[in-house]
């Protein structure tokens, strides 16, 4: 990312807005105006309003958060996302836990995991509430085998306990519903939790525009130019027939 940045100041007289949010964002119906209008805030500018005829929509995603899985508990200390966990280590060089468990066994999972034990921390394991493990063979055996770190599969982190801090969390085996099963909970000590269970994507501020989504990947349908529903050709008969009016 740095890179390209680099590259686009170095070529282009285009403006880069860094840590700038989205507030809203709405199509406009009048003639000779451009057809978006974006409102943004950031620590440098406070509000400002941009408009734009075109828009380019590459806002990712975001993690899902333990409780957007339904652990319940309290909100102690040492609940991170596998990104959070990640940009603990990688980029600030601090240790999130020294106890951990990770619920989830997608790729980043199992990579934090790996990570985890490198830096010293003790991985009591990884959970996986399906009966089958999201990631690549490869992480399971190099990240997972090769350091002696348990797969739990069919079992799933239920509660969390701690106030201050994570002192355990509770785990439990699942039926063919994803439903925990009575009478196989059992507590986990530790301090860190670690959750990696998917993303949610980044499109809640498109949802004024009246765009046309697909139901599978909760994104704008596009055709195979990248072209949302509202494409330039649209837009132009749109406004053409605004004029009319």
């Amino acid at each position: 990312a740095w890179r390209y940045k680099e590259m686009v100041e170095s070529a282009a007289n285009i403006d880069i807005f860094r840590f700038t949010f989205l507030t809203n964002l709405e199509k406009t119906a009048k003639p000779h105006e451009a057809v978006f209008k974006m409102e943004f805030t950031n620590p440098e500018y406070g509000v400002f309003n941009l408009t734009a005829k075109s828009l380019v929509a590459a806002m990712g995603c975001r993690e899902r958060t333990d409780r957007q899985v339904g652990i319940h508990g309290d909100r102690p200390a040492g609940i991170f996302t596998a990104g959070q966990a990640q940009a603990f280590i990688n980029v600030h060089g601090d240790m999130p836990g020294k106890k951990c468990v990770i619920l989830g066994s997608g790729d980043i999972g199992l990579i934090m995991a790996r990570r985890l034990t490198l830096e010293g921390a003790v991985v009591e394991g990884v959970y996986e509430i399906k009966p089958t493990p999201s990631g690549l063979t490869r992480n399971i055996v190099q990240c997972l085998n090769d350091y002696h770190i348990p797969l739990h599969l069919s079992t799933t982190v239920t509660s969390v306990e701690g106030r201050e801090r994570v002192q355990a969390v509770y785990v439990a085996e699942v039926d063919g519903n994803m439903k925990p099963i009575s009478g196989t909970e059992r507590r986990i000590p530790c301090d860190t939790l670690i959750v990696s269970v998917g993303l949610i994507p980044e499109n809640d501020i498109l949802d004024g525009l009246g765009l046309e989504m697909d139901t599978r990947t909760k994104g704008p349908q596009v055709n195979q130019y990248m072209e949302t529903s509202i494409t330039e050709r649209k837009v132009r008969l749109w406004i053409s027939l605004c004029r009319r009016e």
